[in-house]
């Protein structure tokens, strides 16, 4: 089940924000994390990404969700980014555990409404 090529009209001088959300069995949340630590080092070690942030539902058990900030566009991050050997890898651990399929939805960010304050709970700073 992986990422459909689906490309918004989003000029290719403009970044993307990617917003996904599983559902993975509650039994397998330790197993999950384990597979995406590797996919997730891999991102935020990517120039490209800006902004990496994940969340889970506390009335939803194993809903998890995430956002994604990128300097490049959708198509990008299909020919470019989404090849990358970890996504595989993750992909075919992670995919079994899902009980829902996958969510995702490409946004815009509205300049000038995003704020990160330093030293916000949860927060690394690179």
């Amino acid at each position: 089940m992986p990422l459909e090529e689906v490309y918004p009209d989003i000029p290719d001088n403009e970044g993307c924000v990617l917003q996904v959300t599983i559902f993975v069995a509650p039994d397998q949340i330790q197993k999950f994390f384990e597979a995406y630590r590797k996919v997730y080092d891999a991102c935020i070690s990517e120039e490209e990404c800006t902004l990496f942030a994940v969340y889970e539902d506390p009335e939803v058990p194993g809903k998890l969700s995430w956002v994604e900030h990128w300097t490049k566009n959708p198509k990008w991050l299909f020919a470019v980014q989404f090849k990358k050997k970890e996504y595989a890898e993750y992909f075919k651990i992670t995919e079994p555990m899902f009980v829902k399929p996958r969510e995702f939805r490409w946004l815009r960010q509205v300049e000038g409404y995003t704020t990160l304050r330093k030293g916000a709970k949860g927060v690394t700073e690179l």
